[in-house]
């Protein structure tokens, strides 16, 4: 018999954006999954601008202060292929917990929606690496720093679903793998939450835009 998957749980509702867990147990070979799932709305500006890779760059720029230390972003290929380093901010170092980075390999494909818009799809997973004991034979992907540690066998996928020029429903996926043993929640829920967090400041920046840009 199949195993059953946990429910999804809420962990925060604020501000209109919802992140939800399910949580395995420590040592289970399934993953750790959060969804962020929220709208975007703003009748001032078209928003499939914000469609597109840039779309990263815009969540670093937001959150550079507080939430994220570096992004690098690789130029997508004609089959609209990246790879993305993403750093966070060091957090808790005085309680023992390490600063987490983590590299992706992106595609991003298009999906008609029956009833009318577009998915803008981004999907990521973990980078194939040969060479260099970190990056590969990638130098955007090198990243070494005292106390860091890389979260491996990471699972994303973001939806940018256009349904009008002027609303984008959005859902974000992050899987990664479950704890080898029990931890507390606010270790076990800090990527989950400081992904939220920078979500929600990258829907307010756009909302509150009132002028299109030339």
């Amino acid at each position: 018999m199949q195993e059953q998957q946990p429910a999804f749980k809420t962990i925060c509702a604020k501000d209109d954006v919802i992140l939800k867990l399910r949580r395995q147990q420590p040592g289970s070979l399934r993953k750790n999954t959060f969804i962020i799932d929220f709208d975007i709305n703003n009748t001032h500006v078209s928003l499939v601008k914000f469609c597109s890779y840039n779309i990263f760059k815009l969540m670093f720029e937001l959150n550079r202060e507080d939430a994220i230390q570096e992004l690098r972003l690789t130029d997508p290929t004609n089959d609209d292929r990246a790879q993305m380093l993403l750093v966070f901010k060091r957090k808790g170092g005085d309680v023992g917990i390490k600063q987490k980075y983590m590299r992706l390999m992106l595609s991003m494909s298009t999906l008609p929606i029956p009833s009318g818009g577009i998915n803008y799809i981004f999907e990521g997973g973990p980078c194939i690496r040969t060479g260099h004991e970190n990056g590969g034979n990638i130098p955007e992907l090198n990243y070494t720093a005292p106390g860091s540690e890389e979260v491996n066998d990471v699972d994303a996928v973001l939806c940018m679903s256009l349904t009008t020029e002027h609303q984008i429903r959005v859902q974000f996926m992050l899987s990664v793998p479950a704890p080898s043993q029990q931890q507390p929640s606010y270790i076990e829920n800090s990527l989950g939450v400081i992904m939220k967090k920078i979500l929600t400041r990258t829907k307010t920046f756009i909302e509150c835009i009132t002028q299109p840009s030339e």
